[in-house]
Order: C-alpha cells, then structure tokens, then sequence
C-alpha cells in the first residue's frame, strides 16, 4: 500500500511557516510510492489542530484560514490515500484504464458505422451516375468503406515484377475518396489497380493471373454497377 501521488507537506506548501510549530512537525512530506500508514492521518489531524487553535486564538496572525484550509485539505488527501490503499482493489488503475480503452474503441465503433452509413448513402448516388456514363466522361471514385490498409489484398494478387505494396500511414478513413484519382479508368496500370486496393481494402474480385484490361474492368464494374 502507497501513495499513488506525493503529499507535500504544510511548510513546503506556506514557506513562510516554521518546520516545527508547537511541537508539530509541518515539513513532513509523503512521497509517491512509500508505504501509506495509519500514523500518518494521525499526524495531519495534529497538525490540523494546531494551526486551527492557533488560527482562532488570533495569537499568531500569521496563521491564516488559507493555512488552516490547506492543512485540513492535507488530512483529506492522506485519509483518502490510505481509504484507497486498504479498501480499493489492487487493480483499480488498470481497471480504469481498460474502462477509458473500452469506451474509446466503442466511440470510434459507432464513428466507423455511422461513417459507413454515410458512405452507403453516398455511394449509391455515385453508382448511379457511373452506370450511365457515356466515353469520354469520367467515373467519379466510390467512397472508403472497409476501414484499414489493403496492402495484403494488393500484395496477394500483384504481377510477380512489380515491388510490393506497402501499408498505408496513415490509413485514409471511411467516406474518403483516393487521392489524385483519375476516371479514365481503360488508362490504368497494374500499380494504379494495385494502389486502389491497398486504399479501397477490397480486391475488386480480382485474382492473381488476371491480365490488366480483365483487372481494369473489374474496377469498373465496381464502380459502376450495383
């Protein structure tokens, strides 16, 4: 049992006091990591006791309700150090911050689906006029909606010649659309086809072997028909 955090003391909080007052410690400090003790509440209640009868005498005006607060504020932190220390779980911390991860993945879960949500709608929108685009016009690119870096996708059905496709860093996020994308998708390579996977995370229904004008009308029809 020990303090998670160190409790100054008295004096280092109000230089202007003495170490020692009416035979009261108040320089006595608590430092992160040592052993919380029962002792140790009963002190601070001295010390307490001590500036508060000083304080209401008016006998030493140095001895101000800042100081007494401050000194009572002490024996609370010390008190609920030790209430902690005997009566919380060991684990409470981890309990904590296991909490605070859970609630941060569930924020960005319900993000991602309302992201998605968002994307479905669009995408259908952008189907629709890809379906009836008439050469020379352009397709316009679909949104993200699989979250993460299709990099293994790309890499699983790349031409043997053609360097890997490494992770995206950082990944684009769902609703995003490609960047520099072109629409004249009859003029892709194997690259382009290769880095629409890796951003899209789906292989189009394209598999290794698939020759480039099989790969580029697969994208198409991705693109463009529900």
């Amino acid at each position: 049992m020990s303090y998670p955090a160190t409790i100054n003391s008295l004096q280092s909080v109000h230089p202007t006091l003495p170490a020692v007052l009416a035979n009261v410690d108040l320089n006595r400090q608590h430092d992160a990591g040592t052993p919380v003790a029962a002792a140790h509440i009963a002190h601070a209640k001295a010390v307490v006791a001590t500036v508060r009868g000083i304080n209401a005498s008016g006998q030493d005006a140095s001895i101000t309700d800042a100081i007494v607060l401050d000194a009572e504020m002490r024996e609370v932190a010390i008190e609920q150090a030790y209430a902690s220390a005997r009566y919380a779980p060991a684990n409470l911390q981890q309990s904590i911050d296991a909490l605070r991860n859970d609630i941060a993945a569930l924020q960005r879960l319900v993000l991602d689906s309302h992201r998605q949500t968002m994307a479905a709608v669009d995408n259908n929108r952008i189907l629709s006029r890809n379906a009836r685009i008439q050469q020379p016009q352009e397709y316009s690119p679909l949104q993200k909606k699989i979250p993460g870096s299709g990099h293994a996708l790309a890499n699983a059905v790349r031409p043997a010649n053609s360097a890997p496709m490494p992770a995206l860093n950082p990944e684009p996020r769902i609703g995003d659309v490609p960047p520099a994308f072109s629409g004249r998708i009859a003029a892709y390579n194997n690259a382009d086809i290769l880095r629409l996977i890796t951003f899209y995370n789906e292989d189009f229904g394209i598999v290794a072997g698939d020759p480039l004008a099989l790969r580029n009308d697969k994208f198409r029809v991705f693109i463009s028909e529900f």
